[in-house]
């Protein structure tokens, strides 16, 4: 019951949300609330799907509903985000230019890497103030050098508090990818 009230997934593999689904009449849990639809893309007109709006509806609205977030977002510049109307929708969609203390938005990049997009996505899920994300990230979010990168812990920090980051092991993905990333917390 409390499953069916409070817990929903998503999940842009319809394959995968069949599976969850499956596992869950197995251990007696109901079919659950899980979705498929790309949750980059939830809140954008262009891209509502009847997916979307079923999940909009028994949420709620979505954005600025959870309490919590737990996400393993896909990562990799092999699996870019380039549909300019999606990146419009994100601030860390946008190039951005330091000037003493202040950022200056700019035009929409060419693409983005997934896992920037997800922050604020997540982010916004959240209800304001006291909603919590325990997020996947590979560690060059938190520690490259360059403009995009500091904006990206610029605008991490200007919203949210951080909790906590902690390191995980390199082997976390193997045998799909090595690479070394932090799940970090926030609020």
């Amino acid at each position: 019951k409390y499953a069916g009230t409070y817990l929903y997934g998503i999940d842009v593999d319809p394959d995968l949300r069949k599976a969850a689904r499956m596992n869950m009449v197995m251990n007696n849990d109901g079919h659950g609330n899980i979705f498929s639809f790309n949750s980059l893309e939830f809140g954008i007109p262009r891209f509502v799907s009847p997916e979307q709006s079923s999940f909009s509806k028994t949420t709620g609205g979505g954005h600025g509903q959870f309490d919590y977030v737990f996400t393993n977002p896909p990562f990799g510049a092999k699996i870019p985000v380039e549909d300019p109307d999606l990146l419009r929708a994100f601030d860390l969609g946008h190039l951005w230019k330091k000037s003493g203390d202040t950022w200056a938005k700019g035009e929409v990049q060419k693409k983005v890497p997934p896992e920037i997009l997800f922050i604020e996505a997540c982010w916004k899920f959240l209800k304001p103030g006291f909603g919590v994300m325990a997020i996947v990230l590979p560690n060059g979010i938190l520690g490259n050098p360059g403009e995009q990168m500091e904006f990206v812990r610029s605008w991490m920090l200007r919203h949210m508090e951080i909790l906590a980051s902690v390191d995980l092991p390199a082997e976390a993905f193997l045998p799909q990818v090595s690479v070394q990333a932090s799940c970090v917390l926030l609020r």
